[in-house]
């Protein structure tokens, strides 16, 4: 996974191996006895406030808070939460599945990661899905 995230980012391969290594652990975890699917990505604006993603995932609430389609968590580089973002409606989007479009076409602007139903992982980034 460290290759992965070097080829992801070379500047922030250590933020991205954690974000990959969170969702390692957060696989397998239910809410209310339902699979969960989520979605996280990083942006360069600073956070407002000190709230790590690892604490902000350590509650359960925090796992439902997005849908891991159309909505995303947004955390800086320094593994605090900026907020959240409702990403609209899928468009069409040939260099990724139907579903995760709305992901897909955010991640011109970073890289955004997805924890599926399945325990997937899934990284976007320039508008595709990388891995």
């Amino acid at each position: 996974m460290a290759t992965v995230a070097t080829l992801l980012s070379v500047d922030h391969h250590e933020r991205v191996f954690s974000v990959i290594s969170l969702f390692e652990s957060l696989s397998g975890r239910t809410y209310e006895g339902s699979k969960v699917s989520l979605a996280l990505c990083l942006v360069k604006e600073p956070a407002a406030w000190t709230l790590p993603v690892d604490e902000y995932y350590r509650n359960d609430f925090g796992l439902v808070l997005t849908s891991g389609f159309a909505t995303i968590v947004k955390t800086d580089f320094t593994r605090n939460i900026v907020g959240h973002e409702y990403l609209g409606d899928a468009t069409n989007n040939s260099f990724a599945p139907w579903a995760y479009n709305p992901i897909a076409n955010w991640s011109t602007q970073g890289i955004a990661f997805v924890l599926n139903r399945n325990n997937e992982i899934l990284i976007f980034k320039d508008g595709r899905l990388q891995v």
